[in-house]
């Protein structure tokens, strides 16, 4: 997921798009009293331990934009433009 996340954002039609999604899932998700966390637990009451849902969204939210910011730096480093559509 990391990477098309990432393919996603080199991509000169979607790139804004996928920029404001990261910038949203770092302001949702962040914490494990933010909303994304707290909506994950909620949905799995009765299933699990909801201190260790919210961390999971959390960590998972982390790993997700940390894999997408080190694809892009690494493509910036090669020079690779973003891939244009015609």
């Amino acid at each position: 997921m990391a990477q098309r996340f990432g393919q996603l954002a080199s991509d000169s039609l979607a790139g804004e798009v996928v920029e404001q999604t990261a910038q949203n899932l770092r302001d949702l998700a962040a914490g494990p009293e933010d909303l994304l966390p707290v909506l994950a637990a909620d949905a799995e009451i009765g299933i699990g331990d909801r201190d260790e849902i919210k961390m999971s969204m959390v960590a998972l939210v982390g790993e997700l934009l940390g894999r997408t910011r080190r694809r892009r730096n690494r493509q910036a480093r090669s020079g690779r433009p973003r891939l244009k559509h015609q």
